[in-house]
């Protein structure tokens, strides 16, 4: 997040990205305070279990941190913006676009991960604590000490969640259409597909006729469709080349 002024890859390349700190702030918003908030939360729990007990408790850890835990709505509500503004950077500056190549390449910093998939993980995190949370009650006594204080964080995790859940769904509708802007092939340079109002509906495998060929309509293509809640995008199936 903090050098992407300038970048040193394995091999010794250093390549000038050039993106300004309020960019920075644009893709990641307040990443780096939950970073350091989930720090602490981890030397916490991290003493608990070297001091491990059958009646050890760690509930209200999570409940001492329960405010900290609303950065994500923050995080959250900046998503759509965040994908833009990586969109715009891919697209105006030739230097950033080189360098998530390479940072998704075999020997780069996120290997084999595209940095779009990277920023929707933190939108993730409040209902897997909540899964975890029921799994770990679930799996304990009720005359446990800590039984009490896991149903209430659970229960306060239930309500992070209630505030976040528009947000995620939002976050998810903006991933989908960006997973397919970046699927597609050959596409023309003054096309962007992602708009804050665009959503994606579903997709499904067509085959195209054609029918101003000799063989009247019996030629045809297996194609893709994606439909989304203003436009049908169509790609031929086996390389996925951008078509209409």
């Amino acid at each position: 997040m903090h050098p992407l002024q300038l970048m040193e890859f394995h091999d010794g390349e250093v390549v000038n990205v050039n993106v300004s700190k309020e960019e920075i702030h644009s893709m990641f918003c307040n990443i780096h305070e939950i970073m350091v908030f989930h720090t602490i939360v981890l030397e916490a729990l991290t003493k608990r279990l070297d001091e491990w007990s059958n009646t050890q408790k760690i509930a209200d850890v999570f409940l001492a941190h329960v405010p900290y835990f609303k950065l994500y709505i923050m995080y959250c509500k900046n998503y759509d913006h965040a994908v833009r503004a990586l969109n715009e950077l891919r697209q105006r500056r030739s230097g950033f676009k080189d360098f998530l190549e390479k940072a998704g390449g075999k020997e780069g910093a996120i290997a084999g991960v595209a940095l779009e998939s990277l920023l929707i993980v933190p939108i993730q995190r409040i209902p897997r604590y909540i899964l975890m949370l029921k799994d770990i009650l679930k799996h304990t006594l009720m005359d446990h000490p800590d039984f009490d204080d896991l149903c209430m964080a659970t229960a306060k995790f239930e309500e992070i969640a209630l505030e976040l859940n528009e947000e995620i769904h939002n976050a998810h509708r903006t991933s989908k259409v960006l997973a397919v802007q970046l699927s597609l092939n050959n596409v023309p340079n003054d096309f962007v597909l992602m708009n804050p109002f665009r959503y994606y509906l579903t997709a499904g495998d067509a085959f195209l006729c054609h029918f101003d060929s000799p063989t009247l309509g019996t030629d045809t293509t297996q194609a893709k469709l994606h439909l989304f809640n203003d436009s049908l995008i169509i790609t031929e199936k086996a390389t996925n080349d951008f078509k209409v």
